[in-house]
């Protein structure tokens, strides 16, 4: 599973900056350039945040460690 968010995140992110290229070389019309640069925002941003969420590390508190002895200045 996150493999296949990381592939699609960057296909995401490719859809959002190759039509900019394409757009340069006259290969896509704007409104094609707006569409697949909406698509690729979306799909990125929503790959990328299920992935975080999903598979975020574990985090480890140290304030639960009591000590035998407390701590006196």
């Amino acid at each position: 599973m996150k493999t296949i968010l990381n592939i699609l995140s960057l296909i995401g992110l490719a859809l959002t900056i190759l039509p900019a290229v394409l757009l340069l070389t006259d290969t896509l019309k704007p409104a094609q350039v707006t569409l697949l640069m909406t698509i690729g925002m979306v799909l990125w941003f929503v790959c990328r945040t299920l992935r975080e969420t999903l598979f975020r590390p574990t985090e480890v508190s140290t304030h639960a460690v009591e000590h035998d002895t407390p701590h006196t200045l």
